[in-house]
């Protein structure tokens, strides 16, 4: 049975939409990707939009434009939206409601999307190409028995989300608590006047090592090569590129448990500690890799760089004019002072933030086993 179907597009407008009872529109940023649910709109007396296709509760509202953001919603009112969302409702005659979303939501549905999208800056799709998409449905009972399983997954799911963003919130409270003063508040702030008993005021360059493993590139080696992401998000493997195709011949050894800084995303968060997996990586001198000393636990200290103090750290020991061309300058960062804990409760906090961490990456696995299920279901 094709998508067209099963589901019928809906073009009715409305040129007055006030005057027809309609308060609240909806444009492509407030529809998250991989998401039915719709959080998000806007007022349309407020921001006087200049949309008129009209939508009804229930409707599906799937954005044409760049499909490869997979943006479709449940509407749960009614009212307008953007020329670039595609309103469709579901043929209940032939496919069960609450089955249809999810269809919508399918690989299937969302690879064909992108293959037959035309343009090159803000690729579209249509929904005279959607419609041919074909699914193999059973009839309308078994529909539902399928509806209920998914809709079972969905609600999982909603609850592993609520456990993530509880955790996240946790985390972020107890880091601000444990150590969001242990930076300078300002350049005038005298952290010796505020420091506890049994802590130390020291500078960064008091408790890290810089290294440097230089390498001598074999052609004929293979070496991997790795990213710091933006945004804390750690230390990730890119590619293994033989020695003689690696266009800059510097290149260092980094070992696990190294923190690596980049120097040119480190105001964006791009740094991380070395995994095991990692390690015998080369990276360019387009980073900075140190160890710690024997005072400082590793652990901790990437937990430290994420507070806003020691962000700012990053910030103002960077220079430049454009926030993406800035470049990191290591002697005065280094120079940068820290109330530094001692190292039994530098260790204690990095435990509990470490296992915060770890239950949500354990959440976020059973949040991709329930969508390899879902996959499943759909495929069948």
């Amino acid at each position: 049975m094709r998508l067209n179907e099963i589901c019928i597009e809906q073009k009715l407008t409305s040129s007055n939409p006030l005057k027809d009872g309609f308060d609240r529109y909806v444009g492509l940023e407030h529809i998250d990707s991989n998401s039915l649910k719709l959080s998000r709109w806007g007022d349309i007396a407020k921001d006087k939009p200049s949309f008129t296709r009209v939508f009804k509760k229930g409707h599906i509202l799937l954005g044409k434009r760049r499909p490869y953001l997979r943006k479709a919603v449940i509407a749960n009112f009614d009212g307008i939206c953007s020329g670039d969302i595609i309103v469709l409702e579901a043929n209940q005659a032939v496919v069960n409601p609450e089955l249809f979303p999810f269809l919508i939501h399918s690989n299937k549905v969302w690879s064909h999307a992108i293959k037959t999208s035309s343009g090159s800056l803000s690729p579209r799709t249509k929904f005279k190409d959607l419609g041919q998409v074909e699914f193999s449905l059973p009839d309308l009972a078994g529909q539902k028995i399928l509806a209920e399983d998914l809709l079972n997954i969905q609600k999982n799911r909603s609850l592993l989300e609520q456990q993530i963003e509880a955790t996240s919130q946790l985390i972020s409270s107890t880091l601000q608590k444990t150590c969001g003063s242990l930076g300078k508040r300002t350049p005038t702030d005298r952290v010796e006047e505020r420091c506890p008993e049994g802590y130390a005021v020291v500078k960064l360059k008091d408790i890290l090592v810089k290294v440097s493993r230089s390498v001598e590139l074999d052609d004929h080696v293979e070496y991997g090569t790795v990213v710091a992401r933006r945004a804390f998000g750690g230390v990730e493997a890119r590619e293994s590129i033989l020695g003689k195709n690696i266009k800059v011949k510097s290149q260092f050894e980094i070992k696990e448990g190294d923190f690596l800084i980049s120097k040119r995303q480190i105001v964006h968060g791009g740094c991380g500690v070395v995994p095991k997996s990692l390690s015998g990586c080369v990276v360019s001198n387009e980073y900075d890799v140190f160890n710690t000393k024997d005072c400082l636990d590793m652990s901790f200290f990437s937990w430290l760089v994420r507070t806003p103090r020691l962000r700012n750290y990053f910030f103002i020991s960077s220079v430049g004019v454009h926030i993406e061309k800035m470049l990191f300058k290591t002697e005065q960062w280094l120079s940068m002072p820290i109330i530094l804990p001692p190292l039994a409760v530098q260790q204690t906090i990095a435990k509990a933030l470490n296992e915060l961490e770890l239950f949500n990456q354990i959440q976020f696995r059973k949040i991709d086993h329930l969508e390899e299920i879902k996959t499943y279901l759909l495929s069948e």
